[in-house]
C-alpha cells in the first residue's frame, strides 16, 4: 500500500482492523500493480503492516512542477528547435505542425479559454486529485476522480479563494506547458505558435493543495491518470480518432543518479509507461530543476521514460538550474537568466482571458519535446514509438550541420532539432535550408557546458555569399520573409531568425532577441532567395519599446556593418 503519513502533531486515535481491511478492499487498485493509495490516521498507520493482506507500506511521493520564473518570447525557441531557420516545414507532403495528433498533459490543468489555445484545441479532459493531510482536491465534481465533467481538465486556478492566489500557487503551469507544446496564436508569418501548433491538447489535472495552499501531485494520482490516458489512447486507435502521440509530465521530485526502476514506485511507473508505449504514446518527463550534474528527478529516472534536460535559449550550454545525467536522452530549450519563455497563463481576473507570464525550466523544455513527438508522429504510416524516439534522440551532428548536441561533464547528449530528426525518420535525404547538402561547411553545432560551442556557421559552396540582401529594386516585399540576425560579421556565429510578411499594409514585425548583432540576412522564406524589396531594420536596446534607439538602417544588403550593437529586440518593416 502506498500510504500518506499522519498530519504532524495529530492525536493518536483508535481504529478497527475490520474497518481498515474494508477500506483496503474497496480502494482503487491501479493496473500498474497490486497497490492501493489510502490516507491513514496514526493508529491505522501502526496497524497497517500487521494486516495479513498487506505485503509492504510505502510513502506516496509528492511531485511538483518543474518551471521557474524570470522574459522573452517563445517563437525564437520554436525556430531553434526545428533547424534554426524555419518552423513547421513540410516534409514528404506532411506539415511538421502536429495536425491530427494529441498531446496529453498531466499538470495543473489547462485554461482552454485563453485565445492562444481555445476550446477547439483543448479537448475534454480529466481530473485525478486526492485531498490529503487536511488539504484540498481540485476535481470539479468534489471527488478525487472526475472523467466526466466538461471542466475536469481545467486549470486549478479557480479552485482557490481567488484566481490570483491560484496563480501564485502555480496553477498557471499546465496552461503554459500546453501552450509551449501546441498553442496557435496569430498568423504563421508571425511565428506565434507552440512547437506542434496544429496538435490538440488532452488536459489532465493531477494536482492538489495541502492545508497551506501549496500544490503537488501524488504518485497515486499520477498512476491513475496514466492508466486513464493509456485507455484513451487505446480507444482512439480502435475508433480511428486522432491518436495520442505524447504524454507530457513537466513535474518531478528527488534526485536519482541511476535508473529508479528498483524503487517500488519506480517499478509501478515503469509498468505504467510500458503499457502506455504499447499504445504508441511516448512519456516525456522533465529531468528536474535541482541543478544537479549526475542525477535527475523522479519519474524521469524511470528507464522507459524520455527524460529531458534544459538548455539556454541559444543552445550554447546547459541551463544553470537543469539536472543532468547519463539518463538524459535529449536537451531542449528551457531558457535561463539570459532569457526565458513568455507563455499564456490564466488571468487573475475573470474579465480577461489573454494573459502571459515568463517561465523557464525543464518544464517548458519537456513540453517542447512533447510537441516534437506530435510533429514527427504524422510521418509514420504505422505509429512506432521506439522508432520515433530513436530518430528524435539520435546525435546527427557528424553529418548534418543543422543538428546540435551539448557536452556536459564529458557526456554528449543530442539537442532537440525537429527537422533533421524528421528527415531521418522519413528516410528523406538531409538538405540544408539553401538546398545544398546539409553536411556542407564546417562547425559541429555542438555547445559545451562552458558555453564555448558555436552554431556551425560553415559556408555553402565557395566564399561567404550573403544569405540576405536584394537587387536594390525598390518594390514592396509581398512574400513571407525570413529575417536572421547573426552574432558575427558576414553571417557567422550564433543566429536567430523570425518569419514575417512585409506587405505594405502589414504592421512591422517586432520580435525578441538578446545578444550582439553584426550582420543581418533577409530572404524569401519559401525559396530562400534574396528578397527583391528594400526594408528597414531597426535594433533596439530595450525590449519591445521605441526608446533607447540603437541602430536604424535602410538597406538592400546588410552584410557586415555598420551594426555592432548589443540589442534586446529587432524590428523589420518595408520601405514605403
Amino acid at each position: 500500500a502506498a500510504a500518506a503519513g499522519p498530519v504532524a502533531g495529530a492525536v493518536t486515535i483508535g481504529c478497527s482492523s475490520a474497518d481498515l481491511q474494508t477500506r483496503l478492499s474497496n480502494a482503487k487498485r491501479p493496473v500498474a500493480g497490486n497497490t492501493v493509495r489510502i490516507e491513514l490516521n496514526s493508529c491505522e498507520l501502526d496497524l497497517l503492516p500487521r494486516m495479513p493482506m498487506v505485503r509492504g507500506v510505502h510513502v506516496d511521493r509528492l511531485l511538483t512542477t518543474q518551471a521557474t520564473s524570470d522574459a522573452t518570447a517563445l517563437q525564437q525557441a520554436v525556430v531553434q528547435s526545428f533547424d534554426g531557420q524555419t518552423a513547421w516545414p513540410t516534409l514528404a507532403g506532411q506539415s511538421l505542425a502536429g495536425g491530427g495528433r494529441v498531446i496529453a498533459v498531466l499538470d495543473t490543468g489547462v485554461e482552454e479559454r485563453h485565445p492562444a489555445l481555445g476550446s477547439t484545441k483543448v479537448l475534454p479532459g480529466a481530473c485525478f486529485s486526492t485531498a490529503a493531510n487536511g488539504g484540498t482536491g481540485f476535481c470539479p465534481n468534489g471527488t478525487s476522480v472526475d472523467t466526466v465533467s466538461s471542466t475536469a481538465g481545467r486549470s486549478c486556478v479557480d479552485r482557490f479563494s481567488s484566481r490570483a492566489a491560484g496563480l501564485n500557487a502555480g496553477c498557471g503551469h499546465g496552461t503554459s506547458m500546453a501552450a509551449v507544446a501546441a498553442m496557435d496564436y496569430g498568423s504563421v508569418a508571425a511565428n506565434r505558435g507552440g512547437l506542434a501548433r496544429a496538435a490538440s491538447i488532452l488536459p489532465i489535472q493531477v494536482f492538489n493543495a495541502d492545508s497551506r495552499g501549496a500544490i503537488s501531485a501524488s504518485s497515486g494520482d499520477l498512476l491513475a491518470a496514466i492508466e486513464w490516458v493509456t485507455e484513451q489512447a487505446r480507444q482512439r486507435r480502435a475508433s480511428g480518432q486522432p491518436p495520442i502521440a505524447a504524454l507530457n509530465m513537466s513535474l518531478g521530485a528527488g534526485a536519482y543518479s541511476a535508473a529508479c526502476d528498483s524503487d517500488y514506485l519506480g517499478g509501478l511507473f515503469r509498468s505504467a509507461f510500458e503499457r502506455l508505449r504499447a499504445q504508441g504514446v511516448i512519456p516525456v518527463v522533465a529531468a528536474g530543476n535541482g541543478g544537479s550534474i549526475g542525477a535527475i528527478s523522479f519519474p524521469a529516472c524511470v528507464s522507459n521514460a524520455l527524460p529531458v534536460a534544459a538548455a539556454r535559449l541559444d543552445y550554447s550550454r546547459l541551463a544553470s538550474y537543469s539536472n543532468f545525467s547519463s539518463q538524459v536522452k535529449l536537451v531542449a530549450i528551457g531558457g535561463d537568466a539570459v532569457g526565458t519563455y513568455k507563455t499564456p497563463v490564466p488571468c487573475s481576473s475573470t474579465s480577461s482571458t489573454d494573459c502571459w507570464a515568463a517561465t523557464m525550466g525543464t518544464s517548458p523544455a519537456t513540453a517542447m519535446v512533447s510537441g516534437a513527438v506530435a510533429a514527427l508522429h504524422g510521418l509514420q504510416a504505422t505509429p512506432d514509438a521506439a522508432a520515433l524516439q530513436s530518430a528524435l534522440t539520435a546525435n546527427l551532428t557528424a553529418n548534418d550541420t543543422r543538428a546540435k548536441a551539448l557536452t556536459v561533464s564529458g557526456l554528449t547528449v543530442p539537442a532537440l532539432r525537429v527537422t533533421p530528426s524528421a528527415e531521418r525518420l522519413a528516410g528523406v535525404a538531409a538538405t540544408a535550408p539553401d538546398g545544398s547538402s546539409s553536411n556542407a561547411g564546417s562547425g559541429s553545432g555542438a555547445g559545451t557546458s562552458n558555453g564555448s560551442g558555436t552554431s556551425g556557421s560553415g559556408t555553402s559552396g565557395g566564399g561567404a555569399a550573403p544569405p540576405g540582401g536584394s537587387d536594390g529594386v525598390e518594390v514592396i516585399v509581398k512574400r513571407s520573409t525570413r529575417v536572421c540576425v547573426y552574432w558575427g560579421a558576414q553571417y557567422s556565429g550564433l543566429s536567430s531568425c523570425a518569419i514575417a510578411r512585409l506587405d505594405a499594409d502589414d504592421s512591422p514585425i517586432l520580435y525578441s532577441y538578446l545578444g550582439p548583432v553584426r550582420s543581418v540576412s533577409i530572404r524569401d522564406a519559401d525559396t530562400n532567395q534574396p528578397v527583391a524589396g528594400r526594408v528597414r531594420v531597426t535594433l533596439y536596446a530595450s525590449f519591445r519599446t521605441r526608446s533607447d534607439l540603437s541602430v536604424t538602417q535602410d538597406t538592400p544588403n546588410i552584410s557586415g556593418g555598420p551594426f555592432n550593437a548589443f540589442v534586446r529586440s529587432v524590428q523589420v518593416s518595408p520601405l514605403q
